[in-house]
């Protein structure tokens, strides 16, 4: 059998003792004799009325601390559209020049340098600027390297265009590979 330690005793010597005081107070008829109870006054506050007054006394308080609103359908708006003032505080970043509509499927065309095999991508970080590690270098969309502009930044992916001949090259992650 196993050794009770020094909480567990403790907690079962005042399970005791709380047994043998129940059991005393049992026994003996427990708690103070009708001749001692005596009824307790209700406690008394500064502030007493009726609850036919409270109606008039909400107006009161209402009446001053608030005002009507006239065109509520004014107030509504789309909780994830930023507001004027945050744009006015923190502008978007420009739009890169981009020769296509996006409405226009993107085609990529073959480079005569083969850009890819000489730059690789190793991470993405999207959100309000989204940025691209390409080579140890950190690149925001618009940035160059051996003369291809970074033209969108995606998922799993780069495009970038030749600033020469406009062609485009896309760098994608690659998964880790076996160490």
């Amino acid at each position: 059998m196993k050794s009770l330690g020094k909480r567990q005793k403790l907690l079962l010597s005042a399970l005791a003792l709380a047994g043998l005081i129940w059991g005393v107070d049992t026994l003996t008829g427990g708690g103070p004799s009708p001749a001692d109870a005596r009824p307790t006054p209700a406690p008394t506050t500064a502030f007493e009325t009726e609850w036919s007054d409270i109606t008039p006394l909400i107006e009161q308080l209402t009446k001053r601390h608030t005002q009507p609103v006239e065109n509520l359908d004014s107030l509504k708006r789309d909780l994830f559209m930023p507001t004027d003032e945050f744009l006015a505080a923190f502008p978007p970043p420009p739009e890169p020049e981009n020769d296509q509509s996006p409405q226009e499927p993107h085609h990529v065309e073959a480079s005569p340098v083969d850009f890819s095999s000489v730059h690789s991508l190793s991470g993405v970080m999207l959100g309000h600027t989204p940025q691209a590690v390409i080579d140890g270098h950190l690149l925001r969309i618009g940035d160059e390297i051996g003369g291809y502009r970074l033209i969108r930044i995606e998922r799993d992916q780069v495009v970038f265009r030749d600033v020469l001949t406009a062609h485009d090259a896309i760098l994608t992650i690659q998964p880790p590979g076996p160490s």
